[in-house]
C-alpha cells in the first residue's frame, strides 16, 4: 500500500512517478529526489492547461509555470513552497550525489500533500491526512523496473488527456477553500527552509557550472551586486569554514554539486579561487589555501585539510553521460569496471562500484539495455550496458 493510491484512479502516470520514488528512497535516494520533481513538473503541467492559462506568454519552463499558477492565485505560498522545493532539490539531484535517505522522505511527506491538495480541486477529492512511510519492500529491483514500465506505457496515454474549459478563477477559488485544510508541519518546513538556503548562493553554482573552466576565481563584491545576495560577515571572518568543502554546510553544496572545490581564499582582495574536479584529481588530498592580511603583510597558511576523495554518482553520471555523447557509431557498450576505475576508485574501502552501476542504470533511455553476463546482484564491475545513439 502506497499513500498514494488515491491517484490511481484518474492519475495513473502520476501515482506511478512518485510510487517509483517511494521504491527508490530504500536503493538510490538521488533517483528517488529526481523522480519526485518529474512527479511536480508533470503535475503543474497538468494545472497549467487544465486551468487554460495562456500558453506563449512567457518562456513555459517549470519554474515560469510555477510563477504564473502563484501569480493569479491558484496555489498559495504554503503550495509555492513545497513546489520550489521539489524543483530545486531535483535540480541538485540531476548535478550531484545528492543521496540522502532522509531528505528523500521529508520530500515524500510534502509531495504527498501537493498530491491531496491537486486531487481536491482537480479531481473527486480524498480525505486530508498524513503521509505514511512505506515498509521496505521485498525484490526492489524487479518492482522498479516494473513500475518504470508502467510509467512509459502511461506518459503516452497522458498525451491524449482531454482538459476541461474552466477558468482560472473558478479554480481559484476552489483552491482558496483547500489550501486552508492542508498545513505544512514542523518538518515539512524543515526541508523546505533547508533547500531555500541552499539556493540562497545558488548564483555560485549557476556561474561555476556554466563556466565550463577547470580554475575560476570569482570576484565576491561583483558576485554580491550581480547575483542579489549578500554574504555573512563570518564568511570573512571565519572564511577557512564558510569556504570549507564540506557537505555539511548547506551553501557549500553550490560549488560541490557543480564539481569544483574551493583552493584558495583571498581575504585581501575578497576573492575566491575553484579548481573543477576531475580525474587527475579524484582520490587526492585537496588543501585550501587562506591568504590573509597580517602585521601590513601577506601571511599565507594552509587550512582545511580534506579527506581522499572517491568519485561520487554525479561524477560517474557526467563520465557515462561524457562517452555516450561522443558515442561513433550507433550504440556503444560501457562496462562499470572501465567508468569505475578510470575515475580513481579503487578495492576496498576505495569501491565505489554500487554507486557506479546506479549512475550506469539511471541515464537508460528507451531501447537501451543491460547486456547478458553481468554482475548476479547487478552491482559489479562486469556490468555493461549499451547505450543508443540519442
Amino acid at each position: 500500500m502506497s499513500s498514494f493510491d488515491f491517484l490511481n484512479k484518474n492519475w495513473p502516470a502520476l501515482a506511478n512517478k512518485v510510487q517509483l520514488a517511494e521504491r527508490y528512497v530504500f536503493t538510490d535516494a538521488n533517483a528517488g529526489i529526481f523522480k519526485l520533481g518529474a512527479f511536480a513538473e508533470q503535475l503543474v503541467n497538468y494545472v497549467f492547461e487544465e486551468s487554460c492559462l495562456i500558453e506563449g506568454a512567457f518562456e513555459e519552463t517549470f519554474a515560469n509555470k510555477i510563477y504564473e499558477i502563484f501569480r493569479v492565485g491558484i496555489i498559495d505560498k504554503n503550495i509555492n513552497d513545497i513546489l520550489y522545493s521539489l524543483r530545486v532539490a531535483r535540480n541538485y539531484a540531476v548535478h550531484s550525489d545528492y543521496n540522502d535517505t532522509d531528505r528523500c522522505f521529508a520530500l515524500l511527506s510534502i509531495a504527498h500533500k501537493l498530491a491531496i491538495w491537486f486531487v481536491n480541486i482537480y479531481g473527486e477529492g480524498c480525505p486530508i491526512e498524513d503521509y505514511v512511510i512505506p515498509n521496505k519492500p521485498d525484490e526492489t529491483e524487479s518492482i522498479i523496473k516494473q513500475y518504470t514500465e508502467k510509467i512509459e506505457a502511461l506518459e503516452l496515454k497522458l498525451s491524449n488527456v482531454t482538459y476541461s474549459n474552466k477558468s482560472p478563477e473558478e479554480y481559484r477559488e476552489k483552491a482558496a477553500a483547500v489550501v486552508r485544510q492542508i498545513k505544512l508541519n514542523s518538518s515539512d518546513k524543515e526541508i523546505i527552509k533547508g533547500i531555500k538556503k541552499n539556493a540562497k548562493y545558488k548564483c555560485i553554482f549557476d556561474f561555476l557550472y556554466k563556466s565550463g573552466e577547470d580554475i575560476v576565481i570569482i570576484d565576491l563584491d561583483e558576485l554580491e551586486r550581480f547575483g542579489g545576495i549578500k554574504f555573512p560577515m563570518w564568511s570573512k571572518k571565519y572564511s577557512s569554514n564558510f569556504w570549507s568543502n564540506t557537505y555539511t554546510r548547506p551553501h557549500a553544496h553550490n560549488w560541490l554539486i557543480a564539481g569544483y572545490d574551493v583552493v584558495k581564499v583571498d581575504d585581501i582582495n575578497n576573492t575566491v579561487k575553484f579548481a573543477r574536479r576531475n580525474k587527475n584529481c579524484m582520490g587526492k588530498i585537496d588543501v585550501i589555501e587562506i591568504e590573509i592580511e597580517k602585521n601590513d603583510s601577506t601571511d599565507k597558511k594552509q587550512v582545511g585539510l580534506c579527506k581522499k576523495r572517491l568519485p561520487n554518482t554525479a561524477d560517474f553520471r557526467r563520465d557515462v553521460l561524457q562517452r555516450i555523447n561522443e558515442m561513433q557509431g550507433d550504440y556503444i557498450d560501457i562496462t562499470s569496471g572501465d567508468v569505475h576505475y578510470s575515475l580513481g576508485g579503487g578495492h576496498g574501502n576505495d569501491y565505489r562500484g554500487a554507486p557506479c552501476c546506479n549512475a550506469m542504470r539511471s541515464v537508460m533511455e528507451n531501447g537501451d539495455i543491460v547486456l547478458p553476463g553481468g554482475p548476479p546482484s547487478g552491482q559489479g564491475s562486469t556490468l555493461v550496458i549499451r547505450y543508443y545513439k540519442r
